[in-house]
This record gives C-alpha cells, sequence and structure tokens, in this order.
C-alpha cells in the first residue's frame, strides 16, 4: 500500500499492531485505513482516477530521488577511487632511500598515507551504499509507475 500524497509505501502487517491503539480515530472515517508516517496524509483503499494521478506523480519524483542518489553514489566512488590513488602514491613516497629502500612509518609521506586511505576508504563504501540504496529505490518506484500505466495497480 502506497500513501498517494508522497508515495511511501507502507507496510500493512506493521500497522496493523498499531491500529488497535488507534481505533476510535479509524472508527470515525470508515474508508480510511492508515495515516501516512511521512507526511500524515490519510491512506485509503479503492483510488480514484485523481489520486492515482497523485500517487504517480509523487512515484515519479521518488524516481527523481533514486536517480539523484545514483549520482551521489558514482560520485562517491570516483572521489573515493581518486583518493585512493593518492593515497597509494603517498605510501610508494614513504619508502625512503636514506632508510636503504625501507618503509618508514614516521615520515610526513606515511601519515597523508595513512589520512588519505581511510578518507578514501570511507567515501567508497559511502559511495556504494548510496548506489544500492538507489537503484533499489528506482527499482521499486519505476515498478509502481509501470503498474499506474498498464492500469494493473491495486491500493
Amino acid at each position: 500500500m502506497y500513501c498517494n500524497h508522497c508515495a511511501k509505501k507502507i507496510d500493512e502487517k506493521k500497522v496493523e499492531a498499531k491500529k488497535l491503539e488507534t481505533e476510535q480515530f479509524f472508527s470515525k472515517a470508515k474508508d480510511t485505513l492508515y495515516v501516512c508516517p511521512r507526511c500524515g496524509h490519510l491512506i485509503k483503499k479503492g483510488l480514484n482516477e485523481v489520486e492515482v494521478k497523485e500517487l504517480s506523480a509523487a512515484a515519479h519524483a521518488e524516481v527523481h530521488t533514486a536517480r539523484n542518489n545514483l549520482n551521489r553514489g558514482k560520485s562517491g566512488i570516483a572521489i573515493g577511487a581518486i583518493l585512493l590513488a593518492i593515497s597509494f602514491m603517498f605510501f610508494l613516497m614513504s619508502f625512503k632511500a636514506t632508510a636503504g629502500g625501507s618503509l618508514v612509518t614516521n615520515c610526513l609521506e606515511f601519515f597523508v598515507f595513512a589520512i588519505l586511505i581511510t578518507l578514501g576508504l570511507a567515501v567508497l563504501i559511502f559511495g556504494i551504499v548510496w548506489i544500492f540504496i538507489g537503484f533499489n529505490r528506482k527499482k521499486e518506484y519505476e515498478g509502481l509507475l509501470k503498474e499506474i500505466q498498464d492500469e494493473t495497480f491495486v491500493q
């Protein structure tokens, strides 16, 4: 079930437990089943044509947000890869010729390497997480839009 105002997917099983607490509110509105936790609008079954169009517009906005998440993830991966490449260069510079070609861990180059590899891995992981979030969100709402377009959507 989706909120026709903001297109938030509502898990009916989780909300059923809370429905007992709000039994008095729902007895006043017979066709209303739930209140959206994101926007507070009333959600009902059996949407009319105007409400389906409103849901479609909200789903398009969610697809746009998902594309922004994908772009944020791609940027994070690119920046993380650049930081990791630069950190590798500083790691190679921390091998000093004056120490016989061995790794010197108390020089400035090694500290820069440690900082850059930490930042690079964090940004890379951030990017990968946002890629998965964006991909799953885009897949879900494009499926919803396909159901609405094929007129197979049932609330």
